[in-house]
């Protein structure tokens, strides 16, 4: 509501579309929001709750949703987190942590296939971004 808001402050209304969508649905067809295509698509916070195969079906649906040039971005926990076992067994907030392999891997599951993928790591190195750009 917020955003929407904003977005009507600024004058931005055309430029946004809100949808409130689970992206599993989308992610395996039976979501019933259309985009037009997009120059960009990111998520982060989300990955790292996904078990591989649902994630590959994801980045096929963000695949599809791309304009030719645009770029998909997917954040994910690093396996070199330091605090994994913390999270693991005190917070008991168990993740899906991966290596820039295992991101390189998925993308190239998905229909972005042998696209080049590259994956950075913020400076603290726990959390990843994988990007990848559609032809």
């Amino acid at each position: 509501t917020y955003s929407s808001h904003l977005a009507t402050e600024l004058g931005l209304q055309s430029q946004v579309l809100f949808a409130k969508e689970n992206v599993l649905h989308l992610a395996m067809g039976r979501g019933k929001t259309r985009l037009p295509p997009q120059d960009i698509i990111y998520s982060i916070g989300l990955a790292d709750y996904l078990k591989d195969d649902i994630i590959v079906r994801m980045l096929n649906w963000m695949y599809d949703a791309l304009k030719p040039g645009g770029t998909c971005v997917v954040g994910n926990f690093s396996i070199s987190n330091p605090d994994k076992e913390f999270m693991d067994h005190i917070l008991d907030w168990r993740l899906y942590h991966r290596s820039p392999a295992d991101m390189e891997r998925m993308f190239g599951e998905s229909r972005f296939g042998k696209l080049p993928v590259e994956v950075r790591a913020e400076p603290a190195g726990i959390n990843l971004m994988a990007f990848c750009r559609k032809e």
